[in-house]
């Protein structure tokens, strides 16, 4: 460990922030001790980072302790020194000890609002229940807390007996934190070098797809969560697209094609049924709240089938009422040189059905169905005239059915 306790006076004291020379000096002194077990301590240094170790045969009382490795100490340094890097101006503490549940932080940001974020850089295997009831006891005592593997615990999947650098091996423990975060962290403390697993596949005991790799100090921390460039790229996007949707927004308020009224007609021939439901119908163009002009258009639900048989300006007046209603007249008359049209039907009249996009896409071609019109016309060729028939949906027995019934009425004609 990196902290350990003054015997005499109980200060804290930090086996990197002070000269080598006077900590042996403590050691010998046998004035270091843990701060959990309270059994003596010593220094080591040489090819390791410089930290204190329990002598020999001592058993410390600390749960959570684990093997110290390089691995372990160094990438707990790396986060120590990125922590200071990013928040010069924050209380920033390795191997904190959390009072509320008796848990040591490996390293500890202190913000001066009070909120507290615990950095946990794991390299020794632990179980899945073991995070989950650490991750708890951060909760708990009000923590935020983030997970950070060493890269020693990642390992590759296989594909066709070779390893597959898209393919992540997950143990427990690793699975505990990504059911929470949904993305894992793996640090390598020589190179600096964060390693970010997120938008994979999930397929069990391993994760699909390509890691993202970034320099530590390219890393931010924002709302508690660490953010890589491609996150801030992400949100930058998100922002932008959030702004055109509400410009959008604001500009459909007052842009619309509004459907005034429409009809649905049949194509006849002798009395049979000759065409499927066409429909025309009656648009407003607005444009900043205020009609502009007035069409008049064949199969709005069709894109590539529309046609618009009159537009006229200035909606509102008689005169283009007028025009409207002479040219619906003449297409009528047009369709009975060859067909039966339902011409004596009326105008069902709707609030509310509006288009932004221009060309009535939105317009459903089951338009008595889709607006709750209880009543539509029928021909009766025996009768020779149209009748109200209430909606109701047939069963294709039923359909087959009547078109046969029409045949033979044809056929006793």
């Amino acid at each position: 460990m990196f902290r350990a306790k003054m015997k005499n006076s109980g200060r804290w004291i930090s086996a990197i922030d002070n000269e080598q020379s006077y900590l042996r000096k403590l050691c010998s002194e046998k004035q270091i001790i843990c701060p959990d077990c309270n059994h003596q301590m010593n220094l080591r240094v040489g090819t390791k980072t410089p930290h204190f170790y329990h002598l020999k045969g001592a058993i410390c009382t600390d749960i959570y302790a684990e093997l110290e490795t390089d691995e372990h100490l160094n990438g707990k340094q790396a986060i120590y020194k990125f922590l200071i890097e990013k928040f010069p101006n924050e209380n920033v503490e390795l191997e904190y000890r959390v009072e509320e549940t008796n848990q040591r932080s490996d390293v500890m940001l202190l913000f001066s609002t009070g909120m507290k974020i615990a950095f946990e850089f794991q390299c020794s295997s632990i179980s899945f229940e073991k995070v989950i009831e650490r991750r708890n006891l951060y909760e708990k005592a009000g923590v935020k807390d983030i997970w950070i593997f060493g890269c020693s615990v990642h390992k590759y999947g296989r594909s066709s007996k070779k390893t597959d650098r898209e393919k992540h091996r997950l143990k427990g423990m690793e699975r505990a934190v990504y059911n929470q975060e949904y993305r894992l962290y793996y640090l390598e403390p020589n190179t600096r070098v964060l390693t970010i697993f997120d938008d994979l596949f999930d397929a069990g005991t391993q994760l699909w797809g390509k890691q993202q790799e970034y320099k530590l100090n390219s890393i931010k921390i924002v709302n508690n969560e660490l953010i890589s460039p491609r996150d801030e790229q992400y949100e930058i996007e998100r922002i932008r697209l959030v702004k055109e949707w509400k410009e959008n927004q604001q500009y459909r308020l007052s842009n619309y094609t509004e459907v005034v009224a429409f009809r649905i007609y049949h194509l006849f021939r002798k009395g049979i049924h000759y065409e499927s439901q066409h429909v025309i119908a009656i648009v407003k163009d607005y444009k900043d709240g205020v009609p502009i002009s007035m069409r008049l258009v064949r199969d709005p639900v069709k894109p590539s089938d529309n046609r618009i048989l009159i537009e006229v300006e200035e909606p509102d007046s008689e005169l283009s009422k007028s025009k409207v209603s002479e040219k619906y007249d003449e297409y009528i008359r047009r369709l009975n040189y060859k067909y039966h049209v339902d011409s004596p039907m009326k105008w069902i009249k709707i609030n509310g059905l509006k288009s932004y996009n221009g060309d009535l896409y939105d317009f459903v071609l089951d338009s008595y169905n889709h607006f709750r019109i209880e009543e539509r016309y029928e021909w009766l060729s025996r009768e020779n005239k149209w009748v109200f028939k209430p909606i109701h949906k047939k069963k294709v027995w039923e359909v087959k059915k009547d078109i046969l019934q029409l045949y033979k009425e044809y056929a006793n004609s």
